[in-house]
């Protein structure tokens, strides 16, 4: 009889969940329009765009959902959520997302109006956020147009990078250089070599878009001895 006692409310506790979750969609519906909610249950989709005046031509921020059986009647069962923008690096979205679960798990309630219109308003702030390397090099990488640079030591001080000057001077004479395979050599931009003691430090620049152009850039400054 106990266990029957406990389906019964477990049963009572998961329609009541289901119940809100069909109420929050037809409110989210009316809201955001069939252009920027999108159903396909079980998944969800919100297409948010900045409330930030100037900000508007960004593209808009995709939060896609997905509602537990539990949810909102519990405080550790939040939607099930990803977030994607190409305008955020993978450190801000993991940010974001932690502070989404922070709002819904200090006061469980119906949560996916108010995570919304919390990333319009607040979601820009952190696109303006230093990366650091790491992430730098992340998101380069998501957008496939990575930049190539080395340098000729790895211990270059921050007195000699302020020394190297901002104007770079292209190392292909013609656009079509080829490397030994036959594809074209991206250009590659020097800056100005700076002489540090016995040491010779010198930056390099090339854009790129494939594995090959990295490899055929390598091999091309590999080949440069001055």
């Amino acid at each position: 009889m106990f266990n029957n006692n406990n389906n019964n409310n477990e049963n009572g506790d998961d329609n009541a969940s289901l119940q809100q979750q069909q109420e929050e969609l037809l409110v989210l519906s009316s809201i955001f329009g069939e252009d920027d909610f999108l159903q396909t249950p079980p998944l969800y989709t919100l297409l948010l765009r900045s409330n930030v005046d100037g900000d508007e031509s960004r593209e808009p921020l995709c939060l896609q959902f997905s509602f537990p059986a539990k949810y909102p009647t519990s405080a550790e069962h939040p939607p099930s959520f990803t977030i994607n923008c190409p305008w955020l690096s993978h450190l801000a979205i993991d940010t974001i997302s932690q502070h989404l679960r922070n709002i819904y798990t200090s006061e469980p309630q119906v949560i996916i109006y108010q995570w919304g219109d919390w990333l319009k308003d607040h979601a820009h702030e952190f696109s303006s956020r230093p990366l650091s390397s790491k992430d730098n090099s992340i998101s380069n990488n998501n957008r496939n147009n990575d930049m190539v640079s080395s340098s000729s030591s790895n211990d270059l001080s921050e007195g000699d990078q302020d020394d190297i000057v901002n104007e770079h001077h292209p190392s292909n004479d013609d656009e079509d250089d080829v490397d030994d395979d036959g594809g074209a050599i991206p250009f590659i931009y020097h800056g100005e070599a700076v002489t540090d003691r016995k040491s010779k430090f010198q930056a390099h620049l090339a854009e790129v878009h494939s594995l090959e152009e990295v490899r055929a850039v390598i091999g091309e400054l590999l080949k440069d001895k001055k």
